[in-house]
């Protein structure tokens, strides 16, 4: 049911009203990222609270509990926490925003480098004798994100010319879809699973989680 715009609306209520009115068009693997991050560090803070009753320095001690988190991360959280307060300026549930003047935390710069020779031997000798380790495998040889390479099931893979192809589903929005080549190497690990499988799974055999996912890459 939906949710009533009153004095007394909830940040949780709000959040929820907010997200399936303002984000209809992003993937569901991407809003469940976003539900995921907002929940954890935004809603169990200040969701009883009163949309009208969050002050500032709570929504700047929400950014600050994350201090050394990724810049990735700390951009999303800041930009969630400024599109929550925003649509509530806008729908006149309050008159200003609470995060309108917030300071980002000092964060930890990711920086990405390709695979040397040696970690890419090592890393290879794992997924050989681990088959749960493909997740890892789309990624590098197909270059998949993590949420995209967790959701990719065996009709992804289509055959052209006799050359075979993997298509990914973007997990961001409808155009980041495409089409890569998949290598002979994993074709080997993948022919018989069942069009609606996924390929890549937990030792329990179901879907990956971004929970498991975090645990595997542990």
């Amino acid at each position: 049911s939906k949710v009533t715009i009153s004095p007394n609306t909830t940040v949780r209520e709000w959040i929820d009203r907010c997200l399936s009115v303002y984000e209809p068009n992003v993937s569901a693997a991407y809003m469940s990222q976003m539900r995921g991050r907002i929940d954890k560090h935004i809603t169990s803070i200040i969701g009883n609270m009163k949309v009208k009753d969050v002050k500032p320095i709570q929504c700047q001690e929400i950014l600050n509990a994350q201090i050394g988190a990724s810049k990735s991360h700390l951009t999303k959280l800041h930009q969630e926490l400024c599109f929550i307060f925003d649509k509530a300026v806008e729908n006149k549930l309050i008159l200003d925003s609470p995060a309108k003047h917030l300071t980002r935390p000092e964060a930890t710069a990711g920086h990405r480098r390709s695979l040397t020779e040696k970690e890419r031997k090592a890393f290879l000798s794992v997924c050989e004798n681990d088959p749960h380790f493909i997740l890892f495998e789309l990624m590098l040889y197909c270059g998949c994100r993590p949420g995209e390479a967790r959701i990719i099931q065996g009709k992804d893979i289509r055959e052209e010319n006799g050359c075979y192809f993997l298509h990914i589903r973007g997990t961001k929005t409808a155009n980041a879809d495409r089409s890569v080549p998949f290598p002979a190497v994993l074709m080997d690990k993948v022919r018989g699973v069942h069009p609606f499988d996924y390929i890549a799974t937990t030792r329990a055999n179901t879907p990956h989680s971004v929970t498991s996912y975090k645990r595997l890459a542990e």
